[in-house]
């Protein structure tokens, strides 16, 4: 186990931001060296804070804004969006609940010792939240912060003036109760053993949104997390197809010239390694289609679409060439993940 528990450096997001409005870029500053933070941290995917380094942040935000509750003021603005290719992981989720069950099936390389469950509560369902660090001296803003993150993500489906039945908190007692019941629209309660919004049950089966963003795969949440940026020509343009995929489209010239090269000579280049670039392409495809794949949420229609296939026989016959198993038949073979 980590020394000290661990969070994702996408956990600050907007607020350093909102900080250098209210405090300027001098006040800024101050926070991040008190909390031992780099400028810009929050836009990196792939670097972790201490979740005490999230509390001597928000600390220094209350004092130099003058408002002890300051994670009251950020809360309504803090969204899984904000959380990089975890969040988009977690808002690719088809229904609610789907999205509720990746939230915990990706957390892992969200934060170290964070906690997500979903569970019965008399006739109601509770998403629960415990932060590593609860019970900290300076945890209170980050409870109120977490409250509204799990409130966003369910609203992200249930509509921004969707209202739960009622939210608890971690917290010993109220300091600001009327407030906090103000920000949330709904009855908050202290004294419990973790963060929890109260639904009724059906609501876990409402529909996302039609969503403006490609899906994202848990293999996606690792790969922004644990692996070494791509090196060499073939392992660039290999990540520039990837990225060209997430718009559905993939183009040889437009590949060469993000390298600099014209496409004859990206072509020579690759013969080097022994790759055509429509070999590359079709190995980039195949990969992203069995994480696709592996996701038992998205039908293959739509795996044949986030792939830049007109129909998905195309996309069939293209995936049983290179592997000798129709997507249906590769999806079959695949353990079920355990739930």
């Amino acid at each position: 186990m980590t020394a000290l528990p661990m969070i994702s450096a996408r956990v600050l997001g907007p607020m350093p931001a909102f900080l250098r409005t209210e405090a300027g870029s001098r006040g800024l500053n101050r926070a991040t060296e008190a909390a031992g933070l780099p400028h810009g941290i929050e836009h990196e995917d792939n670097r972790f804070i201490t979740q005490r380094s999230l509390m001597v942040f928000l600390d220094e935000c209350a004092r130099l804004v003058g408002d002890a509750r300051v994670g009251l003021a950020f809360a309504p603005h803090l969204t899984p969006a904000e959380y990089g290719v975890y969040g988009r992981y977690m808002l690719s989720g088809p229904t609610l609940l789907d999205a509720l069950r990746r939230s915990r099936q990706a957390l892992r390389w969200h934060s170290s010792r964070d906690e997500l469950t979903v569970d019965k509560s008399g006739p109601l369902v509770r998403f629960a939240y415990r932060f590593g660090s609860a019970g900290a001296p300076t945890y209170e803003n980050v409870a109120y912060c977490a409250a509204g993150v799990l409130l966003n993500l369910l609203r992200a489906y249930l509509g921004a003036d969707w209202r739960p039945e009622r939210i608890d908190l971690d917290l010993r007692y109220a300091r600001a109760e009327t407030r906090a019941q103000d920000v949330f629209g709904c009855q908050v309660r202290c004294g419990a053993d973790r963060i929890g919004i109260f639904m009724r049950p059906e609501t876990l089966g409402v529909r996302a949104p039609r969503r403006s963003f490609s899906s994202a795969t848990l293999a996606d949440v690792h790969r922004s997390r644990a692996r070494r940026a791509p090196d060499g020509v073939s392992e660039v343009a290999r990540e520039l197809v990837r990225i060209q995929l997430m718009d559905s489209g993939v183009d040889l010239e437009a590949t060469a010239e993000r390298l600099g090269l014209g496409p004859r000579t990206l072509q020579r280049q690759l013969a080097e390694h022994g790759l055509q670039f429509r070999d590359l392409v079709t190995q980039v495809r195949v990969e992203r289609a069995r994480e696709l794949l592996a996701e038992r949420d998205l039908s293959i229609t739509d795996v044949a679409a986030e792939l830049g296939y007109s129909a998905p026989a195309h996309f069939a016959r293209a995936f049983r060439r290179e592997t000798g198993l129709s997507p249906r038949h590769y999806r079959r073979s695949r353990a079920a993940p355990a739930m």
